[in-house]
């Protein structure tokens, strides 16, 4: 699950397409995603991996969709 803001900001299916199941727990999870990739991607790079933020930044976009489309928050 954790993976799947990756394969949609490379251009595979969004992830509300490929997990459609409404458990809310699954929901907490996407959050917790969520919220890791948006704090992440605020950090300074670290030493040596100069692109890893704003990847981690480009995932956060695509998981915080995913989330907003499974709450229904805008």
């Amino acid at each position: 699950m954790g993976l799947l803001p990756s394969v949609g900001m490379q251009g595979g299916p969004p992830p509300h397409e490929l997990l459609t199941d409404p458990d809310p727990a699954v929901t907490a999870v996407v959050a917790a995603v969520a919220g890791y990739f948006v704090r992440q991607g605020r950090q300074p790079d670290p030493p040596g991996i100069p692109t890893v933020r704003e990847f981690q930044r480009a995932q956060g976009v695509v998981a915080l969709d995913w989330l907003r489309r499974r709450t229904g928050w805008a």
